[in-house]
């Protein structure tokens, strides 16, 4: 439940976080030691991992960026390596940045964080159960909301197919979060894609750009960005999405970001040496280089717990929420972080706030690569406290990730097989299920078929479906490392429609082989 109370004891801790506390720390004069222990701890791993492409890393000690480097390859295709400059997207570890310029705001009172989420709904009208009255922005900010909008997030995220007419009309079709009602947290982006359109409408400038004037400008974020279409317009060197699990080595993924579904929740590509400056913000009261960029209050305030949570996220555990930091700890040490996973990168934004160090981890893939980032924090933190050698953990963690790829590698070598023993179990021939299928909360579905197969696509989102086992279904997997399975539903030997995750999706259009007789 959330934890408005007890404010005096509140703003003690916060004043206390707010300074590195550095005596428990090795001296920043050891940076060259701690840099080349990271070279090779990371060039090492990668090359032992096998799975992993590149990495990211930035480290700050107080007010000192002891590491902003790169390692590895962000494209293999390409050649790019991976360094200090190179650009990676960071899934939800976006939600920092979005709750800071919410923050930023409210400060200015351009906003309120306690105005109740009826005052900006404008017309839009919600279920009365989602109570719009009590609901407050900062709950949206803190999962605490309880409303559910699948819809919204999966349009945001994924398909692309959005304008603001539609997303406020979505809006209106909110369900109540049964499990976890207001004031319980329940971690999801739709708080987070509500917050970017109140944000959009309020202050007539998208959420990007006032990430971009609120942030990433003041602080010389100079290679951050909140729009896809950037670095390819500005030739900035990119982290390409791989799967490296396969049997067959290490797969580039198809999905790319764009603009349309680079979103409030999770829209950023940023690099370590950028990182390196938010990190800094964030440990020194919103200064950076001495100059004070953002009110130390406002800094604080998103520090402050707000949730409660009781998890065992590795690798540092989860015990709370604020304004877009989980609260967790490492050495029994509070650790302030977000991490954001996406098809084929993870990330992880942390700090140490009494020992003044902070830590953020990239990877281009995110398999392995999310275990990587999550060990590699736990390391710099191990060195910059010093932790006895038998009190390490991350270390140990990283050498018996090569026993684990083995034994993930042969799991998926084995589901493979299995799959490409299925029979088909439709009924009809393939070409009759070929079609558009419209679902008015989610969009247009379109199946064709393509030299014998069928491609199913929505929006952003394509893939080619293979048999499955039960009766009139298939798998698809749109989002890589995301199968989910469609079944389709016939009348009087005709197919009618498709269910894909209990929504129905109506068939409205044949396609030309249809037409042609398979009906």
């Amino acid at each position: 439940m959330i934890q408005f109370g007890r404010q005096l004891i509140a703003i003690g801790l916060l004043a206390l976080m707010a300074v590195p506390l550095l005596a428990d720390t090795r001296p920043v004069a050891d940076a060259e030691a701690f840099r080349l222990e990271a070279s090779e701890l990371l060039t090492t791993t990668l090359r032992n991992l096998e799975v992993v492409p590149g990495i990211i890393i930035a480290v700050v000690i107080g007010d000192e960026v002891v590491l902003a480097e790169g390692y590895g390859t962000a494209d293999r295709e390409n050649g790019v390596p991976s360094t200090g400059e190179t650009i990676y997207y960071i899934a939800s570890a976006t939600k920092p940045f979005t709750a800071l310029t919410s923050a930023i705001l409210d400060h200015r009172d351009v906003i309120d964080l306690d105005d109740p989420l009826s005052k900006h709904l404008h017309g839009t009208t919600l279920n009365r159960a989602l109570t719009p009255d009590k609901v407050r922005l900062r709950d949206l900010l803190s999962h605490t909301s309880g409303i559910n909008n699948n819809p919204i997030a999966t349009r945001l995220a994924f398909t692309g197919e959005h304008d603001p007419a539609t997303l406020w009309w979505l809006l209106g079709k909110s369900e109540p979060m049964e499990d976890a009602p207001l004031g319980t947290f329940r971690y999801t982006n739709v708080g987070y894609n509500i917050i970017g359109m109140i944000l959009d409408r309020e202050t007539e400038k998208p959420w990007q750009d006032l990430l971009r004037d609120e942030i990433f400008q003041p602080l010389g974020m100079h290679r951050t960005t909140a729009y896809a279409s950037l670095p390819k317009r500005e030739g900035w060197p990119q982290a390409a999405p791989y799967f490296g699990l396969h049997p067959d080595g290490i797969q580039r993924l198809y999905l790319q970001k764009t603009d349309e579904t680079m979103q409030s929740a999770g829209g950023m590509m940023t690099t370590a040496e950028d990182l390196a400056q938010f990190l800094e913000l964030q440990m020194n009261d919103g200064k950076v280089d001495g100059h004070q960029i953002v009110p130390a209050s406002v800094i604080r305030r998103t520090h402050e717990k707000l949730a409660d949570v009781d998890e065992g996220r590795p690798p540092f555990g989860q015990s709370g929420y604020g304004l877009g930091w989980s609260h967790g700890s490492w050495q029994d040490k509070t650790v302030l972080y977000h991490n954001g996973g996406f098809a084929g990168f993870f990330s992880t934004i942390s700090f140490m706030p009494e020992a003044g160090i902070g830590v953020a981890v990239v990877t281009n893939e995110a398999a392995m690569g999310g275990r990587l980032a999550g060990a590699a924090c736990g390391w710099a933190y191990d060195w910059w406290l010093d932790t006895p050698e038998e009190d390490r953990s991350a270390e140990a963690m990283i050498t018996q990730f090569a026993d684990m790829r083995s034994q993930i590698v042969e799991r998926v070598g084995i589901d493979l097989a299995k799959r490409a023993e299925r029979e088909w179990q439709l009924s009809r021939p393939r070409e009759a299920y070929a079609g558009s299928y419209m679902n008015e909360l989610y969009g247009t579905v379109d199946i064709e078929l393509q030299e014998g197969e069928l491609a199913v696509a929505i929006g952003n989102l394509h893939c080619i479906s293979t048999p499955y086992t039960k009766p009139e279904t298939m798998p698809i997997e749109l989002v890589p490392g995301q199968g989910e399975v469609i079944a389709f539903e016939l009348a009087e030997g005709r197919v009618e429609r498709l269910i894909w995750d209990d929504d129905v999706f109506q068939r409205v259009k044949d396609t030309a082989a249809t037409e042609a007789g398979y009906k």
